[in-house]
């Protein structure tokens, strides 16, 4: 939607503000409501000012299609809030089509992740990285397994954006982690 645009600048902004929500999702495990307050402003406000009432009109549904695509799996505490509004200001971006191409492929990212942090637990039976584990709630608990989601939904998006050949590259990327 805004690539054709933008000439591509405003991939370039998007994936800027994909590499923050990576890094705090790694490292903190959560994705800051200010930098998801930015991008939906930064994409609402260059769909509307380059392509008019239509464009915002896009920016909009595509807001809202990221967000359903996800919405369920925060409602049964599959994942979190921050993952939901992430891809939901992804789609100001994108649009609608663009964003449901992104979620389709950061949920089946989002599942090799999971199926891979599991078969660590199990088969491997060492430690998690640090990246991958959250220490217990309270004192004594066993620790939960968390993924941060937001390399699936960076990865599925930056598929969505440049093709398949740079899905191959991003996964590979991912794979280090």
């Amino acid at each position: 939607m805004l690539a054709e645009a933008t000439s591509g600048a405003s991939s370039i902004i998007l994936l800027l503000f994909l590499s923050i929500a990576v890094a705090t999702d790694v490292v903190q495990h959560r994705i800051s409501n200010l930098l998801i307050v930015m991008m939906l402003s930064c994409g609402l406000v260059l769909a509307a000012g380059l392509l008019q009432m239509a464009g915002f009109v896009a920016a909009l549904q595509g807001a809202l299609v990221g967000f359903l695509i996800l919405i369920p799996f925060y409602a049964i505490g599959g994942m979190g809030a921050g993952d939901v509004k992430l891809l939901a200001a992804i789609g100001t971006f994108l649009g609608p089509w663009g964003v449901l191409v992104a979620g389709i492929l950061a949920l089946g990212l989002g599942g090799i992740l999971g199926l891979g942090v599991i078969l660590w637990r199990n088969v491997a039976r060492g430690p998690l990285p640090e990246s991958l584990s959250v220490p217990p709630a309270q004192p004594g608990a066993e620790s939960s397994l968390t993924l941060p989601y937001a390399v699936a939904i960076a990865a599925g998006t930056v598929a969505a954006i440049f093709g398949f050949d740079a899905f191959v590259v991003s996964w590979s990327a991912v794979a280090v982690l």
